[in-house]
């Protein structure tokens, strides 16, 4: 980008970013482009100031740029759930699961029925911490940047959060009456083993844009 300089790219930044483009690997992508295309109009003779080239392209490209914007997060969600996919289906999730299932299925009936109904209560909230502490280090503790991919993985925790929270909460009340402790076991391997690789899938995509983003993690 010989044409423009550091601070042309910074103002492009700038208003993308108060354009509700929040992530940073998005709006670096979009940096990228709008420079590349006011470059090119410069290249082919357009006189004007770079504000006015680039007040014209806004005008003329900024939907478009914002509907990219929400394909990009569709694009995420569906290389998160590819990637869940496949990690819960690979040997090592598998093995994980059936040694929680073993150890739960011969852990669990020992335990007082009182007790256990609180443990069951409290899975959900507990599997879920690792990531949310994590991701609270990196963003309040290191500063960094927002990326798509990593606060993305937040829409996988809430749903599987919901689905295991209304899973404990009907394991607690059937805990009072009758309850086969095989259900609460398998239900308990499966959520500590989900909360597993979400966290899992998480630590890559920061790895991922760590490598990718230097300058931003």
């Amino acid at each position: 980008m010989e044409k423009l300089n550091k601070e042309n790219i910074e103002f492009i930044n700038t208003y993308l970013e108060n354009s509700d483009i929040i992530y940073a690997d998005i709006r670096m992508e979009m940096v990228d482009h709008v420079a590349s295309k006011i470059e090119a109009k410069i290249e082919a003779g357009d006189t004007r100031s770079f504000y006015n080239i680039f007040k014209d392209y806004m005008v003329e490209n900024k939907a478009s740029l914002l509907l990219n914007n929400r394909q990009f997060l569709k694009d995420t969600d569906k290389a998160i759930s590819k990637q869940m996919l496949k990690l819960l289906i690979s040997p090592k999730i598998v093995v994980l699961f059936i040694f929680l299932l073993l150890l739960l299925n011969y852990v669990l009936p020992g335990i007082d029925k009182i007790w256990l109904s609180n443990l069951v209560l409290s899975v959900p909230f507990l599997s879920i911490t690792p990531l949310i502490v994590l991701y609270g280090v990196l963003r309040y503790v290191y500063k960094v940047s927002r990326f798509s991919g990593i606060e993305r993985i937040a829409l996988f925790f809430t749903l599987f959060f919901n689905l295991f929270n209304s899973s404990s909460i009907f394991l607690r009340k059937a805990l009072k009456e009758t309850v086969h402790i095989t259900v609460v076991t398998v239900i308990c391997s499966l959520a500590i083993t989900f909360a597993v690789a979400l966290t899992i899938v998480g630590y890559n995509m920061i790895v991922k844009y760590k490598n990718k983003y230097k300058a931003l993690v």
